[in-house]
């Protein structure tokens, strides 16, 4: 399936903003939103698909197999969480050829070390040295080709360098070719806008978790400051993990007799819209025709 380049969208969208999808229903439900590109997160995704959380116990093969699997609910374009290239030059390689034959429009390759991996906005205890990263963006700088698979550099060395030392690795990354630099972990808008005006002319990817949405900036704001990509790595799935935790409370309070059936909540129409949502007419309609 051919999807629409970053690049193109970047060009139309100020700023292009991806919500994370985490599996097929979720990423159907982002595109029937109206927005146009997705982020596939390791945090949402194995949350979902495995119930493990994001510290590099996950393989090449199962994020290979998670984002294919979230995928198939849409035709929208796809940014890739791909860790650290899951280990040396070789790896990454290999990692960026393996998301690329799935359709991947952009990876995110860290500076992040593997061992002692923390996930999202937690701050990192290690980071590789510049040399190696960049060594490791040439390498996946070389094994795209000729497509239009973005390659974006992620830093975590806020909280061990502080943010000039994030800001030089971040020029450092850009200088041998990265198309786009993610500076993680910034605790205050006003470091946020320092980044965001020292990289001024790059394309600058941030993202808004939960811990961050109260306080931080609009998407226009953030495209002033000089990010052109938003990403909300973890909206859904914690929406999705609160909703299901109360639905089942209400089941164990019914199941135990602590309520009466008749004083459950019912969400008959948001479930017979979730048969509109996955395609349920298109299939009946097509077994009539042929039937």
């Amino acid at each position: 399936m051919q999807r629409v380049s970053f690049q193109s969208l970047l060009a139309q969208h100020k700023p292009l903003i991806c919500p994370s999808a985490h599996d097929a229903l979720s990423a159907r439900l982002i595109e029937l939103a109206g927005f146009k590109a997705i982020a596939v997160g390791g945090l949402s995704m194995l949350a979902s698909q495995q119930a493990i959380p994001d510290i590099g116990l996950a393989a090449l093969a199962d994020m290979v197999a998670g984002a294919r699997c979230v995928m198939r609910g849409t035709a929208l374009p796809f940014g890739m969480d791909a860790d650290d290239g899951f280990g040396d030059v070789k790896h990454v390689i290999r990692t960026v050829q393996a998301f690329a034959g799935i359709g991947a429009g952009q990876l995110v390759l860290e500076d992040q070390l593997r061992a002692g991996k923390k996930p999202g906005d937690m701050q990192a205890i290690g980071v590789a040295s510049i040399a190696d990263m960049q060594t490791k963006l040439r390498a996946a700088l070389h094994a795209r080709g000729a497509g239009d698979l973005q390659i974006v550099a992620r830093t975590d060395a806020f909280p061990t360098e502080g943010l000039d030392g994030a800001l030089r690795r971040a020029e450092a990354y850009l200088a041998v070719g990265a198309d786009a630099i993610f500076i993680s972990g910034l605790p205050t808008v006003e470091m946020l806008g320092r980044a965001g005006d020292a990289l001024r002319g790059s394309i600058q990817v941030t993202v808004v978790t939960e811990r961050l949405i109260n306080r931080w900036p609009t998407p226009a704001e953030l495209y002033s400051m000089g990010f052109a990509q938003v990403a909300y790595p973890n909206l859904l799935i914690s929406r999705v993990t609160d909703a299901m935790q109360s639905g089942l409370a209400g089941l164990t309070d019914l199941a135990a007799g602590r309520v009466k059936p008749q004083d459950m909540s019912t969400y008959a129409e948001i479930a017979a819209e979730l048969q509109n949502m996955l395609g349920l007419r298109d299939w009946l309609a097509l077994e009539d025709r042929f039937s």
